[in-house]
């Protein structure tokens, strides 16, 4: 099949795995009210060994001693933007962001799902159907986030080797809180991030700086950041007073 059109099969079939991937956490939370995030961890690690297994025994290429996955021809990837190395899967990422944020701010599937986001109680004597709309926000956020692996696949990677888990998540997941859920300024955070993240990269390549400078840049940030937050929120709160 053509390049474009194998491109959309492998996103599609990507966010599919991963909204069927969230389902027991969605139903555990949706009609148990089970910790999402113990659910969501467990079953990320779940997922991370059941794609080790299926790289070396199933999809390993015959052709490499490392386990992995046949690596994907370059002109079959993402297209690149312009000259440069950066993958035109950017312009999805901010696609997607973007359009969470209008959905979110703009919409009434928005406005319900911060309803049940911040008083589930409230929410069911307004009468919204709070488990359909949690497993519904468990596959949407789910989706998004097998696009965005596929993404790193088929436009940087080129390949699956066996124990890779970048843990985006998790680098992510501060960011967000940081921008207080605005989806434009998470844009300019993750953008600072990884300015610092590939800034320290090439400082240790360079200038022999150890790896960990890195870290310790992004923890500094991060450090001044929730401090800025800490103060913002604690002077709201002595106006309000």
């Amino acid at each position: 099949m053509p390049a474009w059109l194998a491109l959309i099969c492998s996103f599609v079939i990507a966010m599919a795995i991963a909204m069927l991937w969230s389902l027991v956490p969605a139903l555990l939370r949706a009609y148990q009210g089970v910790n999402e995030i113990i659910t969501t961890l467990m079953m990320t690690f779940l997922g991370t060994s059941l794609a080790n297994v299926l790289v070396k025994l199933v999809f390993r290429d015959p052709g490499t001693t490392v386990p992995q996955t046949r690596t994907l021809p370059v002109e079959d990837r993402l297209p690149r933007l312009l000259d440069t190395t950066i993958t035109s899967g950017l312009l999805l990422g901010l696609a997607a962001i973007i359009t969470v944020h209008l959905v979110m701010t703009r919409t009434a599937f928005g406005l319900k799902l911060r309803i049940v986001g911040a008083n589930p109680r409230a929410a069911i004597h307004a009468g919204l159907g709070v488990p359909k709309l949690t497993i519904a926000v468990f596959a949407i956020s789910a989706g998004l986030a097998g696009l965005a692996g596929a993404v790193d696949i088929l436009g940087v990677q080129g390949n699956v080797r066996a124990d890779w888990n970048p843990a985006y998540g998790l680098a992510v997941i501060p960011v967000v809180f940081l921008a207080r859920m605005n989806g434009f300024a998470a844009i300019g955070f993750v953008f600072l991030l990884s300015v610092l993240s590939i800034g320290g990269e090439s400082a240790a390549r360079r200038l022999g700086v150890p790896n960990y400078f890195t870290l310790v840049l992004v923890s500094i940030v991060l450090i001044v950041l929730a401090l800025a937050e800490y103060i913002d929120h604690r002077y709201n709160q002595s106006r309000r007073a």
